[in-house]
């Protein structure tokens, strides 16, 4: 079972938790979800072993409401139990059997909350917590507590009202957060230290969606993971091209290869030579001009989607083959 150590550890960046000594703690552990809005091919989806995502259960679901109230407020309540109109602009109000709060139920005490938010994150299709509602030690006495991250909360549900992409999810989805979640817990550190670059990615949760500081962040990551300091007297070994030619040998790798439809059939070197561009204006406080100088990358949008979905693979295959991401880290 949990400790408040522990609990203090999971909630390092920007968090926060909340213990109520005096409520009952018979009750099932459970995450609360931001995005998940219905399951495919059944009433639940495993996630991991001892994690599954179902629809929350009406004790679950107050609980869940109380916490809007009290930490979101009360409007936010909309994105769960309203869809988007068919036509018009107004939300319709759903039935309660059709509201959308969905949770992962923890088949334990001590859940690793930590490594289930990271599996959530690197996945192909992304579930975002909301909290985790547990039982925990407080010096020798189970009490139940309320684990989250307030600022990455705020975030998700601000990024939510603005685009409403809710998701629904199935085996195939959740057989990839399982197999995530696996290779990251026998994942060998002293092979290839992953911690650092993963806990930078959960950090950038509580930025923004594709704030300019967000964006910077993504390309740190990448560049920590496959590139090395350029030598001085070797004008071909900048960072630019080191990420240009490691991810040209990646994406050959993929399954699913980085998405260049919409860049109108440039090649791979040309986008990312863009790329760059574009984050050399963010980081010296420039307005990136994609009517002239960044036009081939189309806006904004693509350009972030692109190097966040770039991150997200690159770290995937640092777990599935974790020598090729090391010797590409240094050649």
């Amino acid at each position: 079972m949990l400790d408040l150590d522990t609990l203090f550890e999971i909630t390092r960046v920007g968090g926060a938790f909340v213990v109520s000594p005096t409520e009952k703690t018979e009750f099932t552990p459970f995450a609360f979800v931001l995005n998940v809005k219905g399951l495919k091919g059944g009433r639940a989806v495993e996630l991991a072993p001892g994690y599954t995502l179902r629809r929350a259960e009406k004790s679950e679901v107050d609980f869940i409401r109380e916490f809007i109230a009290k930490d979101l407020g009360d409007a936010n309540h909309g994105i769960w139990e309203t869809r988007p109109p068919k036509s018009g602009a107004k939300p319709v109000k759903l039935p309660r059997n059709k509201w959308r709060y969905f949770v992962i139920e923890f088949g334990h005490d001590d859940p690793r909350i930590d490594l289930l938010e990271a599996a959530l994150t690197l996945a192909p299709v992304s579930i975002d917590l909301a909290f985790a509602k547990i039982r925990a030690n407080l010096k020798g006495v189970v009490v139940s507590a309320c684990v989250f991250r307030l600022p990455a909360v705020f975030q998700s549900v601000t990024a939510l009202h603005l685009n409403d992409k809710m998701i629904s999810l199935g085996k195939p989805e959740g057989d990839q957060i399982k197999d995530l979640f696996l290779l990251m817990e026998a994942h060998d550190h002293s092979q290839l230290d992953l911690s650092g670059v993963i806990d930078l990615l959960l950090e950038l949760k509580v930025l923004p969606h594709f704030s300019s500081l967000q964006v910077l962040g993504y390309f740190a990551i990448l560049e920590s993971l496959l590139t090395h300091q350029p030598r001085p007297d070797d004008r071909y070994d900048s960072i630019t091209r080191q990420i240009t030619q490691k991810l040209a040998l990646l994406n050959r790798r993929w399954t699913t290869p980085l998405n260049y439809d919409p860049f109108k059939g440039a090649k791979h070197d040309s986008i990312w030579k863009k790329m760059y561009a574009y984050r050399s204006a963010i980081a010296h406080g420039g307005k990136p001009d994609f009517k002239t100088d960044l036009a081939l990358l189309q806006d904004a949008t693509i350009a972030n989607f692109l190097i966040r979905d770039a991150v997200k693979k690159s770290i995937r295959q640092a777990l599935v083959e974790p020598q090729l991401i090391s010797d590409l880290r240094h050649c």
